[in-house]
């Protein structure tokens, strides 16, 4: 029975979860010549290029701006079939895929709608299926394109900003960068690539930059357009590896793009290159952070933060889009035991230049010079002319963790008549001192490596004489945990934070500070200590699993979960608490900071159309609600609509928060 007006019973129903790179081996990239067209009716601007870093995968396509607005025609940049039609609220959102007559494919993603014939299609689907998310597989000559033909329009489905993400990938599904194999941008691009910074980062208990442990880092000063240059020798020794802050931008300069390629030379003998080509979606899509530096784009002070991308292949993680001569970047900077590396630095001043080319072969270069001399802290000998009285020296020692090493700091009050004595027994051992540094008379470090592959207490015993040779004694107990390539276990001093790695591939010493992170401000309630997992930014090989223990109830009616602070917000990791409400368990990849947070408040539901004031629709009004959730978040795939008990296709949209 027809009816233009009517009373309609609607239900919203929820649910809330409260190759890689090619290898370049001389100077120049071989750049495919123009084959496709541009894929969009106005020239825009690009937002985000192959091989940038995201938070948890290298972004796999090009994406161009459209102002803010939605809308415009999208073109098939070669002739082709439609063999894919996907909707999702998530990811691609509304996404077309093209098998090209030359074998690869090509996607466009967040559009805002299908052509006429395609929408009709996918319509009828969502339709029959009761549901908006759909993944269809037409038949090769059910959509057949012609390079030009009109595919769809522009939009922003499954994200927030307008915008075309457009993705070449070969007859594998491999995805390739798109500005080398065949597509040209617009509007020529004459901008070379920026090199900011450069960090250098010592690897050893021996290693050391600038007389640190730490990793040391350095502005660069802009010569001119293509020309960066830090003018002080960097003094380096045993083995060190080089990350810089390379970036390209687009014309304007408002977006932060990869490079294209990068290539170190010390001496002008070429030592590793980055060229952004080509991947695999495989596990070489989600191992970006062991080429970027996770800690230096996130969690440094401005302005030093920045795209740092690795110079040296770390060990077990050799990824497929760098090439480099034997050594895998690394430098081995004087130290004789090292003699024998093929990276190998004599003493002295060696040449460094750091080079980084875009799509379009815009070049800029980094110089520096790397001097290699033994640190005057290793050899300094210690004299005093008039040391402390007993009453007068008071020692004050201090734990320093590095990823493989750690050292006991000792600072006097006055001057000992000698060194202080440090040891530290294990329960059936004693752990040699690796190096003493003296700092100055009053200022010493202690340098050791924990027992591999196991967590213990250590006891130290730090000892000073005085003048009168009467002896001033401090002694503590500590833990340290040491993991191995086998894997191993850490639990932290108060019991309530442990990790479980079953295998990575280098060792490190995890260790957790409580993180200074202001609780009054946060929308959710904190139920456990907020942890901060040292080394900071570490990238595991491959996943861990922590345990957080509650120490604050659990609100009634309400979930509990694992979150990773993020800088400004928090990240859902893991709903999966413990049958008793006494911990909750993550998988995590990095090393950062943790805690546990509840959520006890549902989603709300906002009609927009129908409302309260307007209850009566005409027949073919659009419905149109918001829903939204202050906690862990929606889960967008389960989100369902249902006109008079049928379930039907509604799309949720980011940026109003609208469910149509």
């Amino acid at each position: 029975m027809k009816r233009s007006y009517g009373i309609v019973l609607f239900h919203i129903l929820f649910y809330c979860a409260s190759s890689l790179f090619s290898l370049f081996q001389n100077n120049s990239f071989a750049v495919e010549p123009e084959k496709y067209i541009w894929p969009i009716e106005i020239d825009g601007y690009i937002t985000g290029n192959f091989g940038e870093c995201r938070w948890d995968h290298f972004h796999a396509g090009l994406d161009i701006g459209t102002d803010g607005i939605n809308g415009y025609k999208l073109f098939a940049i070669a002739d082709g079939y439609v063999y894919r039609v996907r909707a999702s609220a998530t990811g691609y959102g509304k996404a077309l895929y093209l098998k090209l007559n030359d074998g690869r494919h090509v996607v466009y993603a967040h559009m805002n709608d299908f052509s006429d014939d395609i929408k009709r299609y996918i319509t009828a689907e969502q339709k029959k299926q009761g549901k908006y998310e759909i993944n269809l597989y037409p038949s090769e000559d059910m959509f057949p394109v012609k390079q030009g033909d009109v595919i769809g329009y522009s939009g922003n489905s499954g994200d927030v900003a307008p915008h075309l993400h457009i993705e070449l990938r070969d007859e594998n599904e491999a995805p390739l960068n798109i500005l080398t194999h065949g597509l040209k941008l617009k509007k020529t691009d004459t901008t070379a690539p920026a090199l900011r910074n450069l960090a250098v980062k010592p690897f050893t208990p021996y290693s050391m930059v600038d007389q640190h442990f730490e990793q040391m880092i350095y502005p660069a000063e802009k010569v001119n357009d293509s020309t960066y240059r830090i003018s002080a020798p960097i003094e380096t020794w045993g083995q060190v590896g080089l990350k810089v802050d390379a970036f390209d931008t687009e014309r304007n300069g408002q977006y932060i793009l990869a490079v294209h390629t990068l290539k170190m030379f010390v001496d002008d003998r070429l030592l590793y290159t980055i060229s952004m080509d080509s991947f695999s979606y495989g596990d070489e899509y989600h191992n970006n952070f062991f080429m970027y530096d996770r800690e230096l784009k996130y969690t440094i002070a401005d302005p030093l933060k920045g795209e740092y991308m690795r110079l040296f292949s770390l060990p077990g993680i050799a990824l497929p889009m760098t090439s480099q001569a034997p050594g895998s970047g690394f430098l081995f900077c004087g130290a004789e035991e090292m003699r024998g590396e093929i990276n190998f630095l004599t003493a002295g001043d060696h040449a460094v230049r750091i080079e980084a080319t875009d799509a379009n072969g815009n070049t800029s270069k980094l110089i520096c010079t790397l001097r290699v001399s033994y640190p005057d802290i290793m050899s300094k000998a210690y004299t005093v002319a008039r040391p402390a009285t007993a009453s007068a020296l008071v020692l004050e020692p201090y734990i320093t963790f590095y990823e493989s090493f750690f050292t006991v700091t000792v600072r006097t009050s006055e001057s000992p008549a000698e060194m202080p004595s440090v040891k530290i027994n294990a329960s059936d051992s004693t752990l040699p001192v690796l190096s003493t540094l003296v700092h100055s008379n009053n200022h010493f470090e202690y340098i050791f490596e924990p027992v591999t592959g196991k967590q213990c207490d250590y006891v130290m015993s730090v000892s000073a004489r005085a003048a009168d040779e009467s002896v001033v004694k401090h002694e503590s107990v500590f833990s340290v945990a040491s993991i191995g390539t086998q894997g191993g276990t850490f639990v932290s001093a108060d019991g309530e934070f442990s990790l479980s790695v079953k295998s990575n591939n280098r060792g490190f010493i995890p260790y957790v500070e409580v993180a200074d992170i202001d609780k009054s401000a946060m929308k959710l309630p904190v139920l456990s200590t907020i942890y901060q997992f040292n080394p900071r930014g570490y990238e595991l090989s491959s996943p861990a699993e922590i345990t957080v223990k509650l120490n604050q109830p659990v609100p009634k009616n309400s979930v509990f979960a694992v979150f990773e602070w993020m800088g400004d917000y928090w990240r859902l990791l893991s709903t999966t608490p413990s049958p008793d409400n006494i911990t909750a368990t993550a998988r995590i990849g990095h090393l950062s900071t943790f805690a546990v947070l509840a959520d006890s408040e549902p989603p709300r539901i906002e009609f927009v159309t129908p409302s309260q004031k307007m209850p009566f629709v005409k027949m073919g009004t659009t419905v149109v609600c918001r829903v939204m959730d202050d906690g862990v978040g929606l889960s967008y795939t389960k989100l369902m609509m249902m006109v008079d008990n049928s379930s039907v296709p509604a799309e949720y949209r980011y940026t109003n928060n609208e469910f149509v």
